[in-house]
């Protein structure tokens, strides 16, 4: 029996649309950023399209102290629909950071640690 070419399509799209579905539900989130930060630096930050809207933030470590009183601090820096940021590093060289992402159904993923390395420091707050 042959399948007319144009039910022959519909069927074909109506198994990629089912097919597509039903891995779709599996979101899985995850971020990624430069090798390196400098301060005063521009740096761009992409992540994997799940639920928007995403909420951004900065977790700061301050290295200044010693390892059982280190100090960590989350800045919440934005919430968009896209799935990219683009952060001027505005951290003392010297600290750790790590970038964190949350989607709209709570799914979190965080980068790796840096160390900010020394750039610029006319966005820095030195006082």
């Amino acid at each position: 029996m042959r399948i007319p070419i144009l039910l022959a399509a519909q069927i074909q799209s109506t198994l990629a649309s089912t097919s597509s579905s039903s891995t779709s539900t599996k979101e899985s989130l995850s971020i990624s950023g430069p090798s390196k930060l400098q301060s005063c630096t521009p740096t761009t930050f992409n992540w994997t399209s799940t639920s928007a809207p995403y909420t951004i933030s900065i977790i700061e470590k301050s290295t200044q102290q010693t390892d059982q009183d280190q100090d960590q601090e989350e800045l919440e820096m934005v919430t968009l629909d896209e799935n990219k940021v683009t952060w001027i590093v505005d951290v003392v060289p010297g600290n750790q950071v790590s970038m964190l992402v949350k989607d709209s159904k709570g799914n979190t993923a965080e980068t790796l640690s840096w160390t900010v390395e020394h750039g610029g420091i006319d966005c820095l707050d030195l006082d």
